[in-house]
């Protein structure tokens, strides 16, 4: 089909994405083949301050009954996230103007149905959406201001049900932004699924930096709610240590499955904190003052790292039941404790390795995870399998009771199974291998397109890495992590690494980072609870001090020991109980007071990391720079 002359007359303002037939541009994605089917799409987002963005698309139908879907299963959200509540507005049109009646598929709500009417050969489809405000969690989080926004594609696309995988459709697009705010974006070409793979970024505050590693030029795109969030010394401090994250990367994985990569950084305090991965770059939101301080850049650095990861692990090679060709086939999400365990493993490893955080801090970050699974009696019942199996309500979840229910653990929790994996590595061959080694040849880049792996292709992939084990043997090495209920074999791990899980007064450093940024208390490990905002308790550890009080989530804290509730009355408290053996507490909930006396004698109480000094430090050579090495 043509494209219609109302696309063909239109002038984009800033931007123009060629996404044409066969063309690529620095992508991870095969060329579509000749004959494919095309979709034509235009989005305006002239109207993204307000929160309202258009798209207008074409493509070519025959006449007779006929169903359009949404895209439903979402890559990087593991579940059937498709945001149809976004739609505000939808028309459907023959290229001769008539307009159609549909009826949504009342079994599946993403499906649309409508009859071709004769001598029709296109049709024309105008979606209109309204962006998410604030009070969302993950997967609907806000990622736009009235200053910023971010933009997928996937909730703006209406396309037909018949239409084969989405690397064999090709696109025609082209995308508006507002007057006078700068736009980056479009990461990847060639196909329906670059296209749903590319977001784009307006800021009326925005700043890039070149990412200069090696021969090839990356990019940091940096849009924020100020001007002043757009620190100078942060933007080239980040640039730095990219550059260098891009070389430690490529070093520990002995490929690059991209031609060049951009992160796109939001920073405002109504988006906040998420990161979401694409083949060719990533979309990430910060906090508005990141930049600012030290804490903020070493926060920033872990999450760009772990979303640069995702290039290799989760975009170029996926688990092949979170493929979704056509974004309709659900997805099965078992195998996450590599889609996302190993890349959280890989982030914090290479963020070390590239100078965003010191292998000291590297430590307290080890220690955080795994002080979270000894105040988390859910391990009880629940398997580490189960929450990657389960991830498609996972995110949602709320706070309360999260210490019994436990959440979407294969993040952190599995960082102890690679770590594990690693040490098993260089003790089956004498410390000559680890996890670099596996990686290159898990990793390795001999094909252009998505390449699927299942269970047995990671335990294959670590036999051949370490000559004289079978994947068999890999299986039951993992199996009591994965499937097991217990956290000893976290114990286990870090005892291997020469290093043990320990308690002190001293506040843990990425504690500190999470309650600043998260604007919440964490005294899981004295009293065992959380306290959000307004005083409010976020959870209660299953069977901690604070629950044996009768402290529920939901119940808001309104004194301390008699004082008026604040972080320096509740930690006085804290400390007190060393001597007293008891915090009491007055609280409020749904207008009910109550006293609650809580049963506590340990004083503070954070988690750190001890040397094992009959054991040799396999830490810290895990963390130690490889680009010299290349060099």
């Amino acid at each position: 089909m043509s494209i219609p002359r109302k696309f063909s007359s239109f002038q984009p303002v800033l931007f123009v994405l060629l996404v044409l037939c066969g063309q690529r541009v620095g992508t991870a994605y095969a060329a579509v083949p000749a004959g494919a089917p095309v979709l034509h799409a235009r989005l305006d987002a002239t109207q993204v301050a307000r929160g309202r963005v258009t798209s207008h698309l074409a493509f070519a139908v025959q006449p007779g009954p006929l169903t359009l879907v949404v895209p439903k299963w979402i890559p990087g959200e593991h579940s059937p996230s498709g945001p149809i509540d976004l739609m505000i507005g939808l028309e459907i049109r023959t290229a001769q103007g008539q307009v159609l009646r549909w009826q949504r598929d009342p079994l599946n709500l993403f499906a649309f149905r409508l009859e071709v009417p004769a001598g029709t050969s296109g049709l024309e489809v105008t979606l209109e959406a309204g962006l998410p405000t604030p009070g969302g969690d993950f997967l609907t989080r806000r990622r736009s201001t009235p200053q910023l926004a971010v933009v997928s594609w996937h909730p703006m696309l209406l396309f037909p049900a018949s239409w084969p995988d989405s690397t064999q459709v090709a696109v025609q697009a082209e995308v508006t932004g507002p007057a006078g705010w700068q736009q980056r974006g479009g990461l990847a070409a060639g196909s329906l699924a670059a296209l749903i793979d590319s977001p784009v970024q307006f800021g009326r505050n925005a700043a890039r930096r070149d990412v200069k590693a090696g021969e090839v030029t990356h990019a940091l795109s940096v849009v924020a709610d100020t001007p002043e969030a757009l620190d100078t010394n942060g933007l080239d401090y980040l640039a730095t240590h990219l550059a260098r994250l891009a070389e430690e990367g490529e070093s520990a994985f002995g490929s690059r499955p991209f031609g060049s990569y951009e992160w796109l950084l939001s920073l405002s305090d109504e988006v906040g904190a998420y990161g979401l991965e694409h083949a060719n770059g990533s979309d990430n939101g910060m906090y508005l003052g990141s930049l600012g301080s030290e804490d903020g850049l070493k926060s920033t650095g872990a999450l760009l790292a772990h979303e640069y990861v995702h290039a290799w692990n989760g975009k170029f090679r996926r688990p092949r039941g979170l493929y979704s060709p056509t974004y309709q086939e659900p997805m099965d999400g078992t195998l996450l404790w590599v889609y996302e365990g190993m890349t959280q493993f890989w982030g914090d490893v290479l963020a070390t390795r590239a100078g965003f955080q010191s292998p000291d801090e590297y430590r307290e970050l080890l220690a955080y995870y795994a002080a979270e699974y000894q105040a988390q009696p859910g391990a009880n019942w629940r398997s580490l399998e189960d929450t990657a199996t389960a991830v498609a309500p996972g995110y949602d979840f709320p706070e309360a009771w999260s210490s019994r229910r436990r959440g979407v653990e294969f993040y952190d929790a599995s960082t102890f199974l690679w770590l594990a994996v690693d040490l098993e590595l260089r003790a089956n061959t004498k410390q000559r291998v680890g996890l670099d080694d596996f990686a290159k040849v898990f990793f390795r880049k001999d094909k252009e397109s998505v390449s699927l792996y299942s269970p047995a292709d990671v335990c294959a992939a670590l036999a051949k890495t370490a000559p004289g084990t079978t994947a068999a043997d890999w299986e039951r090495f993992m199996e009591p992590q994965l499937k097991g209920l217990s956290v000893q074999p976290m114990t286990t791990t870090l005892e291997r690494a020469g290093w043990r899980l320990t308690w002190t007064a001293e506040p843990n450093w990425w504690v500190g980072v999470r309650e600043s940024e998260g604007h919440f208390l964490d005294r899981r490990w004295s009293l065992g609870l959380t306290v959000g905002s307004e005083a409010t308790v976020g959870d209660v550890v299953g069977n901690g001090p604070a629950e044996l009080a009768g402290v529920t989530p939901g119940a808001r804290i309104l004194g301390v020991n008699g004082r008026l509730f604040s972080t320096e009355a509740l930690d006085a408290g804290i400390a007190a109980a060393a001597k007293s053996g008891r915090v009491e507490m007055l609280l409020e909930d749904s207008g009910f007071y109550r006293t609650a006396v809580i049963a506590y004698a340990g004083g503070a109480r954070f988690p750190h990391l001890e040397r094992i000094e009959s054991v040799p430090d396999r830490l810290v050579s895990l963390v130690g720079s490889r680009r010299s090495k290349d060099q």
